[in-house]
């Protein structure tokens, strides 16, 4: 109903998502215009929870997924966020990073995620925070500047790198997105080729 669906998001969404499950088609309005925050999401087999190569690439996709949304939206982000749900319910793990200056590359993502939550099983003594327990894990980022905004120094050279990454995604929308792989995307088990998860309710179409 669309009484529960309301509840369970909290918000307008769950009766988005009423009218999407039940009568189909797009329901956000047209003035909605840009983002507040972009999430992909993946709900774990037993087969990929009990392989930490994986669970790394999953881990991965789900980063360079909200990479493609935002220079897709010609977007950088302030803000990244991990959420980790375990079997243990009485358990689960959330990290938020707030860069200095807005970031699009999903490798920088998934580094600055990675070297968290490294710090964090070493402070606790603890196992992995991707572990075999894991049911469910999720990346989102939010705090948006677009890309006309961004501001680079004179020598930098993350302009070059951010107009490359826009190249890398003109041809893969044109030729496919398999045509052409960074190497940190490379795997050889093709249980790890579906790496996508649920994402923003608004590209759900994609």
């Amino acid at each position: 109903s669309p009484e529960k669906l309301q509840l369970v998001f909290k918000s307008l969404v769950g009766l988005q998502w009423h009218y999407r499950l039940n009568f189909g088609g797009e329901m956000d309005l047209r003035e909605q215009v840009g983002y507040k925050t972009m999430q992909a999401m993946r709900t774990l087999s037993a087969t990929q929870r009990a392989s930490p190569e994986s669970l790394d690439a999953i881990f991965l996709g789900l980063c360079l997924r909200l990479e493609g949304r935002m220079v897709k939206q010609q977007v950088y982000c302030r803000v990244v966020v991990f959420t980790a749900r375990y079997y243990d319910i009485s358990y689960q793990y959330e990290t938020q990073v707030r860069f200095p200056t807005p970031v699009q590359d999903g490798i920088e993502l998934y580094q600055t995620l990675g070297q968290r939550m490294e710090q964090f099983a070493r402070s606790q003594t603890c196992d992995p925070v991707l572990n075999s327990n894991m049911r469910r894990m999720g990346v989102g980022v939010s705090d948006f500047v677009p890309a006309e905004m961004i501001q680079y120094q004179l020598f930098d050279t993350q302009q070059r790198r951010d107009k490359l990454r826009k190249v890398l995604y003109e041809i893969k929308d044109e030729f496919g997105k398999e045509k052409i792989v960074r190497a940190t995307e490379l795997r050889s088990d093709p249980l790890l080729k579906d790496v996508i998860g649920f994402g923003s309710i608004r590209d759900i179409d994609e």
